[in-house]
């Protein structure tokens, strides 16, 4: 094959899973990473590679490029290895920074998903309200990474437009399915004892992006893009 150019968007990105399997998850998410780099350097074959927000530590909130990586913790120090390895190995790799995402594919489900069973079974959801984000479609950043491609820049963050709270994306998403305010609960991140840090704020200043045409919708405008299915089941 002689590919054009490669996007490398291939992970285990379950922070869970790379907290409790560090070696395995470091093959895939570092390794194979640097591979990939030598490869296309060899060949002088473009490379994009997704990486991460949850490369800071979501203490010094909103981050731009230039800002310091701090992960907090195994994902974020995978991805942060990978970055570094893969520049060493091809200086011309380009990295696009994604947030959290949202989608309906076949293959792998978002977050949402589980949200959306839960809504249709009558189980209240319990959202953080002191977890922040800046949301964007996976539509969307599939369309900042081709920019990314495009523009040929060293790291570019590709959030969305808006920071949210885990509450905040629960309450559209209520709205646009048209389910009641009284399954969705809030809660906060400092009142539960968890198994994997997670950073309570790594909100992404994508204004390098949007300055390049990097348009992301809000979450209600592509909640409302992903879910006209589910919208329709719920109608009378």
């Amino acid at each position: 094959m002689q590919p054009d150019a490669v996007i490398h968007a291939a992970a285990q990105a379950r922070p869970h899973i790379c907290q409790t399997e560090p070696q395995a998850t470091f093959a895939i998410n570092v390794e194979a990473s640097w591979n990939l780099a030598g490869l296309c350097a060899d060949q002088h074959i473009p490379l994009v590679f997704v990486s991460t927000d949850l490369v800071f530590d979501g203490l010094s909130p909103p981050y731009s490029e230039s800002d310091p990586v701090s992960p907090a913790n195994h994902y974020g120090e995978q991805k942060v290895a990978a970055e570094r390895g893969m520049r060493d190995r091809y200086p011309q790799v380009t990295i696009g920074r994604l947030p959290l995402m949202f989608g309906v594919v076949p293959h792998a489900p978002s977050f949402i998903q589980p949200m959306i069973q839960n809504l249709q079974s009558g189980k209240p959801l319990q959202l953080f309200k002191d977890e922040f984000r800046t949301p964007v479609s996976g539509a969307d950043a599939a369309r900042g990474l081709l920019l990314t491609l495009k523009m040929r820049r060293c790291v570019l963050h590709l959030g969305g437009p808006a920071r949210l709270s885990r509450y905040e994306i629960g309450q559209a998403l209520v709205r646009i399915l048209g389910f009641s305010d009284s399954l969705l609960a809030g809660c906060f991140q400092k009142d539960i004892e968890l198994t994997t840090p997670r950073p309570a704020d790594v909100s992404l200043d994508s204004s390098s992006a949007f300055s390049l045409g990097y348009a992301p919708h809000s979450v209600s405008q592509a909640l409302s893009q992903v879910l006209n299915p589910h919208k329709r089941e719920q109608s009378p």
